[in-house]
């Protein structure tokens, strides 16, 4: 079945598979979806007629499908993942009527599969795939990311989120690896730490430009209580370049002791512990960065839903979602703003980087204060003789 069209949306399919061996690739084409429903009960009505259609259809359907070759795989929309043995697909369509299918699988390899009709999936297989997609779609539809997204782009969402379990200790995310979608904690604790040196060469252009008392000031301006920080990240950063400047570029263990010990307190900064609700990979993509910022260690064994990067990149960029990147990057802003009411989360140069820009912008947005106090008192000037003209005229 090398290069065969398994499963495609021109084509009606009321099958269920499971994928026996080979690798079949998935097609998405984020486009070609139906207008957003307006109303609830005509989607309902529809999708009970849907289902009338469907089952008269199956019942005169009794031969094997087509074996159709796709030749051009572009015509199928972009390429968003790959399945191996023991996955599945079709579920969706199977338990979902009124859902149009928009993904295209074709094999990559000679392909074993199990065909399983509607009704066999009916009787043995269609609740426990139902109450994961109403677990799924009960999320999606109470996140905070996904508030203003059309209902099918939060379909397409839904159909694209897999559950991952992870142990205590394992570390889902590794500060420095290359982005990869969106994680999101639904239970369990997790700890996040980073290492300052490696932002440090991950970001050499993220530089804070403001010494430490200037920051603090700024922060006490904000209304964001700052404590003394004994550690001081920058000041270590900066006093090890003086010191290599000084002597030349020596190993770190012969920079002296003191030196070497502050900064191993660096290489790896406990943050803080989150629990369900949080969601990884949110900062990096509001802020345009493109390696994790920092680690992820689960503290218990914990669950997460996951959006990989080539489904969330699709759905955020569709031209049916205009304010998507928007609002990303206000609430990835807004995480910035809320760390740094945390001694921890201050001592992160990146986090001082970006809480500069955003005060920078806001400052060029608004007026000096100074300029504010006058036009309040020409604003006041003027509207007493204005007064004193109205009395004089009566």
């Amino acid at each position: 079945m090398l290069k065969t069209l398994i499963h495609t949306p021109i084509i009606p399919d009321l099958s269920f598979y499971i994928l026996l061996s080979g690798q079949v690739a998935i097609y998405v084409n984020t486009e070609a979806v139906a207008e957003d429903v307006a109303d609830d009960t005509t989607e309902t009505n529809a999708a009970g007629q849907t289902g009338d259609l469907t089952e008269n259809a199956e019942v005169k359907r009794q031969t094997p499908a087509q074996i159709r070759k796709a030749t051009n795989r572009t015509k199928f929309g972009n390429h968003v993942g790959t399945l191996k043995d023991g996955a599945s697909f079709g579920e969706l369509a199977l338990i979902n009527r009124d859902c149009i299918r928009n993904a295209s699988i074709i094999a990559d390899t000679r392909t074993q599969l199990i065909v399983i009709n509607r009704a066999t999936f009916n009787r043995s297989l269609r609740e426990v795939h139902l109450a994961a997609f109403r677990e799924r779609s009960e999320f999606v539809n109470t996140c905070p990311l996904f508030t203003g997204w059309l209902r099918s782009l939060k379909k397409q969402v839904v159909m694209s989120l897999t559950k991952l379990s992870a142990p205590f200790g394992h570390c889902v995310i590794h500060q420095g690896e290359p982005l990869d979608g969106l994680l999101f904690l639904t239970k369990g604790q997790v700890a996040i730490n980073v290492d300052i040196l490696m932002q440090s060469k991950q970001y050499p252009n993220c530089i804070p430009k403001l010494t430490g008392p200037e920051f603090e000031r700024i922060l006490t301006k904000q209304g964001i209580k700052v404590a003394c920080d004994p550690i001081a990240p920058l000041a270590v950063l900066k006093e090890t370049e003086m010191l290599r400047e000084r002597i030349g570029r020596k190993p770190i263990t012969r920079l002296g002791y003191s030196i070497s010990e502050r900064r191993k307190v660096l290489k790896n900064m406990d943050l803080s512990i989150t629990g369900p609700g949080a969601i990884f990979g949110e900062f990096e993509y509001g802020l345009g960065l493109a390696t994790y910022a920092t680690s992820i260690v689960c503290v218990e064994t914990s669950e997460f839903y996951v959006l990989s990067a080539t489904n969330f990149e699709r759905l955020l960029h569709s031209r049916r979602n205009t304010n998507a990147m928007k609002v990303l990057r206000t609430r990835a802003e807004q995480a910035v703003v809320q760390r740094l009411s945390r001694t921890a989360d201050r001592r992160v140069p990146l986090f001082q980087y970006f809480f500069e820009q955003i005060y920078d912008r806001k400052m060029k947005a608004s007026p000096p204060m100074e300029d504010q106090m006058l036009l309040h008192t020409n604003s006041n000037s003027y509207g007493k003789t204005c007064s004193q003209k109205t009395l004089r005229l009566n």
